[in-house]
């Protein structure tokens, strides 16, 4: 059926077998129907034109023709047509190439020492008819750090340069492969001619909304350096444990003829179609190309709001994501990172983009998500601003793509005055933002569940008292005694301080329908035992305070935040 009528316009049609000649034709016309009529799929993130034939990364694998004739080859800069390998490594022991090993793998790899997901990948790339195949367990040199820096720094090359992904997204490690054995399939039996017989049947899927969603929760897309691996790969052939999906900047669909793009949850997953069409509007016309705004809604997407908003979403994807190494929350996303500040011009400090606008402070009130807790990694890694010093799923306070209401500056708002760089006694190097704002001494209680005033202003649903049920809200009283009344938690749910400073950000309403808006503010502690007293401070929660004249009343001060 494909390439007829009914091909395109029927859904749920039955999948064939993993690597089957059925699911590598469906595969083999998706890639041709993308060459030859989708022109935005042939651009970078940054607007630039892909080559056809571009220059192969620094090591690929020359798949060659059977399983003796396997090899790494170091390219040399030259030029042609490669896939790449989105893949799960799992806790198993692999090949993988070492400086001691690194010669002997230039001249023979052993097909059998591999593992059946890079089998797999390699005999998916010679099907396709491409000769080389990048694999980061082979083509980066393991263990060698100067190596690694410098090939982390070209994901977003590698990725968006490949012919297209490979993504084994339904396999927790490489003994899985990307050819796993799928369920049978329910199917629905149809006569061709209703009460005729002769006329032979139809066979039909079962429609499965959640199939998509299944396949963002898999072992593959839990991985947290896959998030730009997808976002930087052009076409994306995904594998999951049902059927094949194809994945580029015109279609989304499954091997079934369903159109899966309708049910990607574009307010939780970043895709790239997304992540592309905000970032090209926020960069403007004068910079990207005509054809990527084509059948664009004009001004959509333009504003500082919206760069700001679209990182927020990919940070709540991301920090829900597993590491290997703790260490690498940072570095898991350098390479995106690196291609945004290029094109933005941005200052990018610890996980955040600092580009002067009011939702900079926005992009600091981060906090545990939803029925989630934060957790400390097992060392230092970030400063306590950063959404990068927890763990655990987070989500923002005052920044989503949905709804951003108006700022109401007031004189009392915090200023960012710069970041810089700070070594506090007893405690590593770290970035600290150097501020002027006011401070309000408070003192608190944990309470098992804290509803905030300002549900009785007519809010219904007000996120930020989630936090009561975890346990980690709290009361806040001033230094007089009198309650300050607002919604504060601290970021790790076994923290009870009995002594803080509030710090105040700015004035917004927090939701829709109130009649008065809200102080933003986070929750500060001084860190003790610095050369100057009342002037370096650490982050331990976040909330927001009912009636803003409360910063009214007490003086401005300068402060270092770590």
């Amino acid at each position: 059926m494909i390439g007829t009528f009914a091909g395109h316009h029927i859904p749920y049609r039955p999948v064939g077998n993993p690597g089957s000649d059925q699911t590598l034709g469906v595969i083999g016309h998706w890639i041709k129907t993308c060459d030859e009529n989708h022109p935005k799929c042939q651009y970078a993130i940054s607007g630039m034109p892909i080559e056809s034939v571009p220059t192969l990364p620094t090591r690929v694998l020359d798949v060659g023709s059977t399983e003796d004739d396997i090899r790494l080859l170091v390219t040399g800069n030259q030029q042609a047509r490669y896939i790449a390998l989105s893949h799960c490594w799992g806790g198993i022991s692999q090949i993988r190439t070492t400086n001691s090993s690194l010669e002997e793998h230039r001249r023979y790899i052993n097909f059998n020492n591999l593992s059946k997901t890079i089998q797999d990948a390699i005999s998916l790339t010679r099907n396709l008819g491409i000769q080389y195949l990048w694999v980061d367990s082979l083509c980066i040199i393991q263990y060698d750090e100067r190596d690694w820096l410098e090939e982390a720094r070209k994901m977003a090359y590698i990725y968006e340069r490949a012919y297209c992904t490979i993504a084994a997204t339904s396999a927790s490690d490489g003994t899985e492969g990307c050819l796993i054995p799928r369920p049978p399939q329910d199917l629905v039996k149809v006569q061709c001619q209703q009460g005729d017989a002769r006329s032979g049947h139809m066979y039909f899927g079962i429609k499965d909304d959640s199939a998509v969603h299944r396949m963002f929760e898999g072992p593959l897309n839990n991985r947290a350096w896959v998030l730009q691996e997808h976002l930087f790969s052009r076409r994306t052939i995904h594998f999951a444990s049902d059927q094949v999906y194809w994945e580029c900047e015109k279609k989304f669909v499954a091997e079934d003829g369903s159109d899966a793009r309708g049910h990607v949850d574009v307010k939780t997953i970043p895709t790239r179609s997304l992540f592309c069409y905000v970032l090209h509007g926020y960069l403007g016309p004068e910079r990207i190309p005509d054809v990527l705004f084509a059948r664009r809604v004009a001004d959509d997407f333009t504003e500082p709001r919206d760069f700001h908003s679209i990182w927020a979403q990919i940070i709540k994807y991301y920090t829900r994501c597993g590491l290997t190494e703790s260490s690498d929350k940072l570095p898991a996303i350098l390479s995106l990172s690196n291609e945004l500040q290029e094109l933005t011009g941005h200052e990018y400090h610890e996980g955040h983009w600092f580009d002067g606008t009011p939702f900079v402070f926005s992009s600091l009130l981060w906090r545990a998500g939803k029925d989630n807790t934060l957790r400390k990694p097992p060392r230092y890694r970030a400063p306590s601003w950063s959404w990068a010093a927890l763990d655990g799923p987070l989500d923002f306070a005052d920044l989503t793509m949905w709804y951003i209401d108006l700022f109401h500056p007031r004189t009392t708002d915090l200023h960012i005055l710069r970041v810089g760089s700070y070594h506090p006694v007893g405690m590593p190097p770290c970035k600290a933002l150097l501020l002027s704002g006011h401070l309000i001494r408070g003192f608190g209680c944990t309470t098992g569940v804290k509803k905030s005033n300002i549900q009785a202003r007519g809010s219904s649903d007000c996120g930020e008292c989630e936090a009561g049920r975890l346990g980690n809200s709290a009361t806040v009283f001033s230094e007089y005694g009198k309650e300050i009344r607002g919604s504060f938690q601290y970021d790790l749910s076994h923290a009870t301080p009995s002594n803080f400073w509030l710090l105040p950000f700015y004035v917004r309403f927090i939701r829709k329908g109130l009649s008065e808006p809200v102080y933003f503010a986070l929750i500060v502690s001084e860190v003790p035992n610095q050369k100057v007293y009342g002037y370096v401070f650490q982050r331990i929660g976040i909330g927001h305070i009912d009636d803003p004249m409360w910063a009214n009343g007490y003086p401005r001060r300068f402060l270092a935040l770590i």
